[in-house]
């Protein structure tokens, strides 16, 4: 069954590094337009035991109720800030962030994650976390918008779609999601193709594009096709000229833009760009 996207709760995972505030940031303002409640979550690792230091337990009790601190540090701050959020709520956790996350969904009904992905002069642990949100944003059944490092929130007005051409279009749920995401933020939908070079349409293509028009007959939107050739450069400098606020895709395994367009965009936008990547649930 089609889940409709809502973004009435967001859930930012946070480890207090400056990518991961960023990305709070972020969150905040998304949540202060929806008017959204908010969910903070640091994940905690279990330490190692050694009769050389304190005992675990009141290091673990220490640990939770500082980082607990620092969570509602944040909060307050964001408060005063942002009039409009909804209830923020502070959490920390266990384990490793990606089990963490996936229950969180779960358990506290998640419409949205936001994470933050680190840049070149990163420290391991920075790194490891930047990793995590490329990780949770391929599997994550709830979207899950990845933030750069230099992205500032300025609103979410002109958004990217990324996606294949596919033969059986028909029964995809992908274009009432996007449409449903385009119409929460009030944005201009700009509908990405990318085809081989000299390639021409084929009676299932024409077909799809006449399928894609006819979904997004009440949805303001462009639609653009481009090259295979030297794609990543293309659509990123398409992003720049255009001012794209937003870059959507979709968990498509095996298909071009998985394997050769998200990789390479993702790197891209950690290193480079202002640009945030949201990535949607293949159904």
């Amino acid at each position: 069954m089609l889940k409709i996207i809502c973004m009435k709760t967001i859930l930012v995972p946070v480890d207090f590094s400056d990518p991961s505030d960023n990305a709070l940031e972020f969150a905040a303002g998304i949540a202060n337009d929806l008017k959204a409640s908010m969910i903070f979550l640091h994940s905690e690792q279990m330490p190692v035991a050694s009769y050389e230091f304190e005992p675990v337990a009141f290091t673990i009790s220490s640990n939770i109720e500082y980082n607990t601190k620092l969570l509602k540090d944040r909060a307050h701050k964001i408060n005063e800030i942002y009039p409009f959020i909804g209830p923020i709520s502070c959490n920390v956790e266990m384990g490793d962030l990606k089990s963490n996350v996936n229950n969180y969904v779960k358990e506290k009904n998640v419409d949205l994650i936001v994470m933050g992905i680190t840049g070149k002069t990163s420290s391991i642990s920075k790194a490891v976390f930047g990793s995590n949100a490329i990780s949770i944003s391929k599997e994550s059944e709830v979207p899950v918008i990845v933030v750069p490092v230099n992205c500032r929130y300025s609103g979410i007005k002109n958004i990217a779609y990324a996606c294949d051409y596919k033969e059986y279009i028909d029964g995809s749920h992908d274009l009432i999601e996007i449409k449903n995401i385009a119409e929460i933020f009030g944005a201009l939908l700009n509908v990405i193709h990318v085809i081989p070079d000299g390639h021409l349409l084929t009676e299932n293509e024409v077909e799809t594009d006449s399928y894609i028009e006819s979904k997004l007959e009440n949805v303001n939107h462009r639609t653009f096709i481009f090259p295979r050739n030297n794609v990543v450069n293309t659509i990123l400098s398409f992003i720049e000229k255009q001012k794209i606020d937003l870059i959507v895709m979709e968990q498509v395994k095996h298909s071009f833009f998985h394997e050769l367009f998200y990789p390479s965009i993702t790197k891209e936008i950690a290193f480079s760009s202002s640009v945030p990547v949201m990535t949607i649930y293949n159904q």
